[in-house]
């Protein structure tokens, strides 16, 4: 996230008379995701952290599918690993999102694919 970004993101958050919680934060994401904003919906989920919300497998897999037809794959899969590192459970819904934001160069060769099912069901 740009430091533009993240002030406006700030500001938005800042601005409503809402409390920011796990599901403001996701409609948020999703509402994002709907508009094809992939980088906007990115923005809020990395922004989940400064308003204290700790990110749960729905706001994973809204933010994974906002990659979905931009060929944005390098995200998520990112957002997959940051799945194994933070211990958030992914589910069916996480994978097939993270698949469907594949490009021609997606990376099955590498087996780093490979590797992220090990560790998140191992």
């Amino acid at each position: 996230m740009t430091p533009d970004t993240k002030v406006s993101v700030h500001r938005s958050i800042s601005k409503s008379k809402l409390q920011p919680n796990v599901y403001s934060c996701n409609s948020a994401i999703s509402s994002s995701e709907k508009a094809s904003l992939w980088l906007q919906a990115l923005s809020f989920f990395s922004a989940l952290p400064e308003v204290t919300v700790q990110p749960n497998v729905v706001n994973y897999n809204t933010s994974i599918s906002s990659c979905n037809g931009e060929g944005q794959w390098q995200h998520a899969l990112s957002l997959l690993e940051g799945m194994v590192y933070l211990k958030v459970q992914a589910s069916v819904v996480s994978f097939g999102a993270a698949m469907m934001s594949r490009s021609e160069s997606w990376p099955w060769e590498t087996g780093w694919w490979f590797q992220i099912f090990y560790d998140m069901f191992v």
